[in-house]
């Protein structure tokens, strides 16, 4: 793997600064690397840095004791050509066997605002002519978001929105990061918090992204000796970064190809288990495609090369023959065109464009950025210490999801109140669990999208759409023998959980969010039993609840929490009123099996769809995309799933005990409500899924509930 090192090292005259860029890489030496404000007027810096191995280098400069450049490298890893260089970047032409040739530009932006304003003209000079993978590296001296900062005085918005706007117009996208998502630590003043920033970070233009796709930036550790931490800009190749085995995945386009389905036709099993079909099917793809379906990429290029050919000819212009198969060659390459579009559609994950819009360059983006925003690289592990080995990261993150779904705390016991769930009529809870029809089944599968992301049979819901006539009878069995209890969910509800970050560069596990990938046949069950329970919801949850029930929407609690902390703020009597909100972290993983079937027999829904629903819940197995490719199986013991429809239902569910527990407490006079006005209602508290807003009037017995709940 290539990698370059970047580092504001505030001054490289210190004797200790070899041995702090050795700290740095620890054992992984850089090919390239680039010193910004170096403080050093003549080039014995470079002699001081041969040392290490470098034998090629660049130098601009200090002006007295401000900015100075410094680029030494490699010359038999990696070839450098200095382009342009000034005070404030060095801007090179660099080849890497194995790489594209590309452009990279070093840069400390000097902190005075006409030489940054230079400093930008100058790269959006660049920008206007480039037409080479580039990526910018270095010390902007600028933030672009408020969430780039912390502590200090408050922030100056119109220089963050000037910040923005000059990488937007340099056609740069910002690469992101692992590591310490501050890159400086600011002195400590009097009366005010430490600052820390993030100044230093790697831009790219499209090409960059498309060629170099698996490239990802490391913050490393700051040492005393600078207050900015270096930054490691890795060009992983595909094996470097990427896991050799991915799971299987069906392509979209194959069902283009005009042999797909006699292919289906002779090779799926009919009248068998769905799993063991679609398994089946699978092995017998795998082969398919690399014999019969081709490499798109190669037959691009024959064909290109075919036109060319036939264009070339001197007997071009009198030939039928060759006027006829150029012809056929251009219909070949559009169908080529279009395969290619669907693979990157089906990979980007957009939902916004339409399949058929001719934008395979957008896609194809689309793809490395979502690849990339999800690519995980380095973590902190439960002592705050950050790792970067692959097999220590895979095991953190497989023990904190295993922890997470594991429920030792012993069985629940059922949680009395006098509230409880208004009575169903008999019609309502006999068509809960009563076996759907194949048209029921039908709709359930064509209400997915195309390009939803499939489970761990790697079949989304286009396959079987496309194919209905020929599939949909294993999944109509199936679906029924769930519901009369002859099917068997083990191998359907194998689930993939797919990390996707809740924040700009992660440090935590938790900073992710586990997204369930489950198969299509099994969200077909579910599907069906999610729209019967929205009929009965309604008349099922307290109107505090504003999530995931028919007929109910969030800006309507919105509205009343608004309205309420109005008349909070124009409060003028002595006695205070109370307002607090509460996030339950990881609410649906931490949800107890033996708690939602209490739930449920308080419901009052048959034995018989209990345990339909406790068996979709409770027969889970989960492996963790990692990067791609799947960690080791485990079995949990409690959670519900983010990614199958029926958990948000069951969820509101489990929630609305809260609402019970609440309503007790106003009716015993423990619990004050705020009213909305001399005669309106009196609101004691507002449900938005897994977030409360709490009201009440102040007084001792609030205060201790308050104690209590924290």
């Amino acid at each position: 793997m290539s990698k370059i090192l970047y580092w504001n090292c505030r001054g490289a005259c210190d004797g200790s600064l070899l041995r702090n860029l050795r700290l740095a890489w620890r054992n992984s030496c850089p090919d390239l690397l680039i010193l910004t404000e170096t403080k050093s007027e003549n080039a014995s810096l470079v002699s001081r840095l041969e040392p290490l191995g470098f034998d090629a280098s660049a130098f601009i400069p200090s002006v007295g004791r401000s900015g100075g450049l410094c680029a030494v490298w490699r010359s038999e890893k990696i070839s450098v050509v200095v382009l342009k260089s000034n005070r404030q970047y060095l801007h090179f032409k660099c080849s890497l066997l194995g790489h594209p040739v590309f452009l990279l530009t070093a840069v400390y932006a000097v902190p005075i605002p006409h030489l940054k304003q230079a400093l930008w003209a100058d790269l959006r000079s660049l920008a206007a002519i480039i037409s080479l993978p580039w990526v910018v590296v270095g010390d902007f001296n600028d933030i672009a978001s408020m969430d780039e900062r912390i502590g200090g005085s408050s922030p100056n918005v119109s220089r963050m929105k000037i910040f923005q706007d000059r990488i937007q117009d340099c056609m740069l996208s910002d690469l992101g990061s692992s590591g310490p998502r501050f890159t400086w630590k600011g002195p400590k003043l009097p009366n005010c918090p430490r600052l820390f920033q993030r100044l230093d970070r790697a831009l790219a233009n499209n090409l960059f992204l498309m060629n170099f796709g698996n490239c990802y930036i490391q913050v490393l550790a700051r040492t005393k000796f600078s207050d900015h931490s270096p930054l490691m800009v890795c060009l992983g190749n595909e094996s470097s970064v990427y896991p050799v085995l991915k799971p299987f995945r069906f392509e979209a386009m194959w069902l283009e190809h005009e042999f797909f389905e006699s292919f289906l036709a002779e090779k799926w099993l009919s009248g068998e288990c769905i799993d063991l079909a679609l398994l089946k099917f699978q092995l017998e793809l795998i082969p398919w495609n690399r014999n019969v379906f081709g490499y798109l990429e190669k037959e691009k290029s024959i064909v290109l090369a075919r036109l060319k050919g036939i264009q070339s000819s001197s007997s071009y212009p009198y030939s039928h023959f060759l006027c006829d198969l150029e012809k056929q060659l251009q219909e070949k390459l559009d169908y080529l065109i279009k395969l290619d579009e669907i693979k990157w559609f089906q990979k980007s994950k957009v939902k916004w464009i339409n399949d058929g819009d001719r934008n395979t360059r957008f896609y194809h983006l689309s793809s490395k950025m979502r690849c990339r925003r999800n690519r995980i690289v380095a973590l902190k592990n439960g002592t705050g210490g950050w790792i970067d080995s692959e097999e220590e990261l895979k095991s953190l993150v497989v023990d904190f999801f295993k922890g997470l779904f594991t429920d030792d705390t012993g069985s629940s016991a059922a949680i009395v109140s006098n509230s409880s769930f208004p009575r169903l009529d008999e019609s309502s809870l006999k068509n809960l669990d009563k076996i759907p029809t194949d048209e029921e089944i039908r709709t359930a599968i064509f209400s997915m999208g195309n390009f939803k992301a499939p489970g761990n049979d790697g079949f989304p819901p286009v396959f079987y759409k496309k194919n209905w006539s020929r599939v949909g009878s294993e999944v109509c069995a199936f679906v029924k023998g769930v519901f009369n209890g002859s099917s068997s969910l083990v191998d359907a509800n194998k689930t993939l959980i797919s990390l996707i970050p809740k924040r700009e560069s992660p440090e935590l596990i938790s900073h992710f969010r586990p997204i369930s990938l489950c198969t299509v046949h099994y969200k077909g069950v579910t599907k069906i039993i999610t729209q019967r329970l929205k009929g009965v919801l309604n008349d099922l949850i307290s109107p505090y609840q504003a999530s995931f029930i028919k007929g109910r929407h969030i800006q309507d609690n919105l509205l009343v929490g608004q309205e309420l902390l109005h008349i909070m703020h124009k409060n003028r009597s002595k006695q205070g009123l109370m307002a607090i909100k509460i996030d339950l972290e990881k609410a649906y993983d931490r949800i107890r099996w033996d708690f939602l079937r209490l739930v449920l027999l308080e419901v009052g829904f048959e034995e018989s769809f209990i345990d339909l629903v406790m068996t979709c819940v409770s027969s889970v197995s989960y492996n963790v995309l990692w990067n791609g490719s799947k960690t080791e199986f485990f079995t949990p013991g409690r959670g519900l799933r983010q990614g199958d429809p029926m958990s948000p239902l069951l969820f509101v569910l489990c929630m609305d005990k809260i609402s019970h527990l609440i309503c007790d407490e106003v009716e015993s006079g423990n619990w004050q409500p705020i009213a909305t006005s001399r005669t309106g209602p009196k609101i004691s508290h507002l449900m938005f899924a897994d977030d409360l807003l709490l009201f009440w009037r102040c007084n001792n017995r609030a205060g201790q509930m308050y104690v209590g709940m924290s």
